[in-house]
């Protein structure tokens, strides 16, 4: 297989992954876990790291990756909310269990 074909076939196969759980809006992933979102964003640094991307398809897996972190961001946003209202609830404040 040439290097192109392979280039192709990664960009393809990353953009395959997040259009499954992206929006209608195609802006970032939905419904992604928090995991699933970080192994994609993880083949994405794999990705850019290989010197021999041409740089039309670096810039589309770049882009992949900036919604990809802004998802997991607002997945670790939202679970810290979680955490913090639980906390509250179970009155335990800001202060760190022993």
């Amino acid at each position: 297989m040439s290097q192109d074909q392979d280039h192709t076939q990664s960009t393809a196969h990353l953009s395959e992954q997040t259009n499954t759980t992206q929006s209608q809006e195609g802006s970032a992933p939905q419904g992604a876990s928090f995991e699933q979102t970080l192994g994609q964003l993880q083949e994405v640094v794999q990705r850019l790291n290989q010197a021999d991307l041409p740089l039309d398809e670096a810039l589309e897996i770049y882009d992949l990756g900036v919604q990809l972190a802004r998802h997991g961001r607002t997945l670790l946003s939202r679970a810290e909310q979680r955490v913090s209202h639980l906390r509250g609830a179970l009155g335990g404040g800001d202060e760190p269990s022993p």
